[in-house]
């Protein structure tokens, strides 16, 4: 079986899904639930993810929702682009 690089529409992959065996059926059902399975983090990934934990809270210069303040910072940059 060759993967494509490029992507394909979900027409196309339905398509190319109804060419596929049983065996290769099964194969691609356990290779994307493998894919789908959430990782468990790296030890060293965790602990860093722990040291910066609330890192973030009780500030008074942030607004409570991380949107509002991305949207701010793109609106300040695209002035100074403008």
């Amino acid at each position: 079986m060759t993967i494509q690089t490029k992507p394909v529409s979900p027409r196309q992959l339905l398509q190319m899904a109804r060419t596929l065996s049983p065996a290769e059926i099964r194969w691609l059902r356990d290779a994307l639930d493998r894919a789908m399975q959430p990782t468990a983090l790296k030890p060293d990934a965790r602990a860093a993810l722990e040291a910066t934990f609330g890192m973030w809270a009780d500030r008074d210069d942030l607004p409570a929702d991380g949107v509002d303040y991305v949207t701010q910072l793109r609106h300040s940059k695209r002035r100074r682009i403008l």
